[in-house]
């Protein structure tokens, strides 16, 4: 488990400390897929024009306002 996704998942409140380890081992597995795959999109966008506001492009292919 990578575990800058897995403080991601406790600072956004998917998992918490009431949840059985079954349930919060399979919500990690799932977010640390979600995640790769968000990066992995961000990591395109750069590679695709990567000298011109790729913050920008990043934030308008989410659809995330600053």
């Amino acid at each position: 488990m990578n575990e800058k996704i897995n403080e991601l998942a406790m600072q956004s409140g998917l998992i918490h400390e009431h949840m059985s380890v079954g349930e919060r081992n399979d919500t990690l597995r799932k977010f640390e897929k979600f995640a790769e795959s968000i990066i992995q999109k961000c990591a395109s966008i750069v590679a695709e024009q990567s000298a011109y506001k790729p913050e920008y492009r990043i934030r308008k292919y989410f659809g995330v306002e600053e």
